[in-house]
C-alpha cells in the first residue's frame, strides 16, 4: 500500500484528537482518561479525527462535543496539591503528564489518511480484517487488527519478535534491528521501527552502503547518545541524491518536511495549481475528483488526496476495471 520508511512509520500511529493536557495535572484521574488542570477528558482508541470528539464511553462521535470538551468525573474527587503533588489522597498518576505533549498537539491537528483497498472494514472476527494479498503474515504488525463493535481497527506491536517478522516481510535489510516501540501520545498505537542505536557522535549511526554517511537517507544525529535520523535537509542535497541513484529529471526533487517531526524526506516538487481541478491527470481512465486522481491544492502545489467513502473506492476500482471492484473499501488509518 505504501512504503514504510523507518522514519515515516511513526505517522501511523496517530494522536488523539485531545491529546494529553497541557496544564499542570491537579487530581487523580481512572483509567482511559487522562488528566487537563482539574479535570479528566477521556482517551480514544484508535484516535479521533479532527471533526469529532471523544466521549465518555471512549468512542469517537462526530462534530464537536457539546461543551468544549467532555469531562469525566474526577477519580474519587481527590485534589492534588500543583506544588507538592501530594493531597488527602493518592499523588497524581505520573503518565498523566505527556512528555511528547507538543508532536502530539501537532498530530492531532494532521487529516488522517486513507487509501482503497479490497479490504474488509466490518468484522465478525480479526482475521476478517488481515489483508489476504499483503506480505505480512495475519496478526502480525502491518496485517493486525481488532474487530471492535464489528468494525476492524489497526493493532498496534506486542513483542521485538513480531517487528522482526514484520521488518523481514517489508524486506528491510537491517530487520534484526527492529523492536517494538510504545505510543507516542495518549490513545495511540506501539508501532515497529529499527531500534535506536547507542552513539557518541552522528557518525556511529551511519549505515554501510552506497550513500556516504552525513548524506540524504544516511544522515543522523547523536541526540542523548541516541541516534536520531534526520532525513533531508535542504533542495540541494535531494538533487544529489536524485542524481546519485538516477532518477529521471533529479533537478525537480526538492525537500518535503514531515508534519509535526523537523525533518523531511526528497520528493519531486508539487505541480503548481490555483485550484484542486489543476492537479487532475486528464488523460487517466479514473475521473477528476475520483480517489487517486483527486488533490488538494495547498500553499499553491498540489496533494494527493485520500479516499472519502466506499462510492469513491467503488468508482476507482470500477474505472480501473478492477475485478470485485465493489469489494473495495476506503481504508482510514
Amino acid at each position: 500500500m505504501c512504503v514504510r520508511h523507518p522514519l515515516l512509520l511513526v505517522l501511523l500511529v496517530g494522536c488523539n484528537s485531545n491529546g494529553a493536557g497541557s496544564r499542570p495535572c491537579q487530581v487523580n484521574c481512572p483509567p482511559g482518561t487522562y488528566c487537563d488542570g482539574d479535570r479528566c477528558l477521556p482517551l480514544c482508541s484508535p484516535p479521533c479525527g479532527p471533526s469529532q470528539h471523544c466521549g465518555t464511553d471512549r468512542i469517537c462521535h462526530d462534530g464537536p462535543a457539546p461543551d468544549g470538551n467532555v469531562v469525566v468525573a474526577v477519580e474519587g474527587g481527590i485534589k492534588v496539591d500543583a506544588n507538592t503533588g501530594k493531597g488527602d489522597g493518592p499523588a497524581a498518576k505520573p503518565d498523566s503528564v505527556n512528555p511528547n505533549q507538543q508532536l502530539c498537539d501537532c498530530l492531532a491537528q494532521q487529516p488522517k489518511s486513507s487509501y482503497c483497498n479490497k479490504q474488509a472494514v466490518a468484522c465478525q472476527m480479526a482475521s476478517d480484517c488481515c489483508w489476504s494479498l499483503s506480505s505480512i503474515p495475519c496478526g502480525t504488525y502491518g496485517n493486525k487488527y481488532s474487530c471492535t463493535a464489528g468494525q476492524c481497527e489497526p493493532s498496534g506491536c506486542s513483542s521485538k519478535a513480531e517487528c522482526v517478522t514484520y521488518a523481514q516481510a517489508i524486506k528491510q535489510p537491517d530487520a534484526q534491528g527492529w523492536t517494538c516501540h510504545p505510543a507516542p501520545c495518549p490513545g495511540g498505537r506501539s508501532y515497529c521501527g529499527a531500534a535506536a542505536k547507542v552513539c557518541n557522535t552522528a557518525a556511529d549511526c551511519c549505515t554501510a552502503g552506497q550513500v556516504p554517511c552525513g548524506a540524504y537517507t544516511n544522515h543522523w544525529t547523536c541526540d542523548g547518545g541516541k541516534c536520531r535520523y534526520q532525513g533531508c535537509a535542504s533542495g540541494s542535497e535531494c538533487v544529489t541524491y536524485a542524481q546519485a541513484i538516477g532518477l529521471p529529471d533529479p533537478s525537480t526533487y526538492v525537500c518535503t518536511s514531515v508534519a509535526c517531526y523537523g525533518t523531511g524526506y526528497c520528493s519531486p516538487k508539487p505541480k503548481p495549481c490555483g485550484q484542486p481541478s489543476d492537479c487532475c491527470l486528464f488523460g487517466s481512465t479514473v475521473p477528476c475528483g475520483v480517489y487517486s486522481n483527486r488533490y488538494r491544492c495547498e500553499a499553491g502545489g498540489c496533494v494527493l488526496d485520500g479516499c472519502t467513502g466506499k462510492q469513491d473506492c467503488l468508482s476507482y476500482a470500477s474505472a480501473l476495471q478492477l475485478p470485485d471492484a465493489n469489494e473495495y473499501n476506503c481504508i482510514v488509518y
